[in-house]
């Protein structure tokens, strides 16, 4: 016979022979088996599927998921048939900033667009430098060029899942076209986004290997072209340098600052300045001298004819004119 028995927080098991004798006690703590085990902090170890339970039937089973999974992401549309699309050019004549990317990824050229990505620091870092004054996305590329004088075309115009299945003869004929395409539009600046695009091309285009870049503007201009070289991080959020969009926006800034910059010595070099004189008593006596913007022509022979009566050498005023023959105060 068997009992159990709670004394002073132990429990007691007694075992009684049939003569009434104790033959065994076995106790424990309640307290020991009430107290909580303490759990270990973190994820609990991922359950190891037994690889002998596999077989082709299984294997089958994965890859349809997986296709439907494709199927799903783009709209019924298999990989195949995404690959190929291509990604038109947002890209003409009088350009700030031409982006210049690798090639076209699957979402890009399902969409339509550039930097589609939600990953994808482009846009966002477009934003944050101030090249864009609002918040925009990748529905908004086309607007680019006639509102902030920025494109976008890519190296090589493939669509592949990624810049790993392009090959290196591709990417040098990429490379040639798209030295035609620089020369052709001539952007004031050539933005490429990505190290590794640069290298390539600098190397096609300029005989150069180049060695330890780094980003920002380069010493070298598209040749027959006044367009300079812009190096920045890749805005893929796989960039390991650079993983956040925090890390790039300072690179965007600069670009921004080149731009205002180059921009700022082209219209001052618009207005070129002139020095004459004039008989100041002559003036006077003819009436006065009119300070009205007075057309004329891009000849120095014009400037002398139109202002003979009161020309000599004692009284210096500065006048200046423009590109297009008007006289400017």
């Amino acid at each position: 016979t068997e009992f159990n028995t709670d004394i002073s927080g132990w429990s007691y098991l007694f075992s009684v022979d049939v003569n009434g004798f104790i033959e065994t006690v076995d106790h424990m703590s309640v307290f020991a088996a009430t107290t909580p085990v303490k759990k270990k902090r973190g994820r609990p170890p991922k359950q190891q599927v037994p690889e002998e339970g596999e077989g082709p039937e299984d294997a089958e089973a994965e890859a349809a998921k997986k296709a439907r999974r494709a199927l799903n992401r783009f709209n019924g549309m298999t990989v195949e048939e995404v690959m190929s699309r291509t990604l038109p050019d947002v890209i003409g004549h009088n350009l700030d900033i031409l982006i210049i990317g690798i090639n076209p990824g699957l979402l890009s050229a399902y969409k339509g667009h550039h930097y589609p990505n939600p990953g994808n620091h482009f846009w966002k870092c477009l934003f944050l430098s101030g090249l864009t004054d609002q918040q925009l996305n990748y529905t908004h590329d086309q607007d680019l060029p006639q509102k902030y004088g920025i494109g976008f075309t890519n190296m090589v115009e493939r669509t592949t899942p990624g810049s790993k299945d392009l090959s290196n003869k591709e990417i040098r004929e990429g490379g040639k076209q798209l030295l035609d395409k620089l020369q052709r539009y001539q952007p004031r600046i050539a933005a490429f986004n990505g190290k590794g695009i640069y290298e390539i091309f600098c190397k096609e285009t300029f005989g150069i290997k180049a060695k330890n870049l780094e980003f920002g503007l380069q010493p070298y201009k598209i040749p027959q072209t006044e367009t300079v070289c812009y190096l920045m991080p890749s805005s893929s959020p796989r960039c390991a340098q650079f993983p956040r969009a925090q890390d790039k926006v300072h690179f965007y800034i600069k670009l921004k600052e080149l731009r205002d910059q180059m921009k700022d010595q082209v219209q001052s070099a618009d207005v070129v300045e002139t020095q004459y004189s004039f008989d100041l008593q002559l003036a006077k006596g003819t009436g006065h001298m009119t300070t009205n913007r007075t057309p004329v022509g891009s000849s120095l022979h014009t400037l002398k004819t139109l202002f003979m009566s009161v020309c000599n050498n004692n009284h210096p005023v500065r006048r200046s004119w423009n590109s297009q023959g008007t006289i400017r105060n």
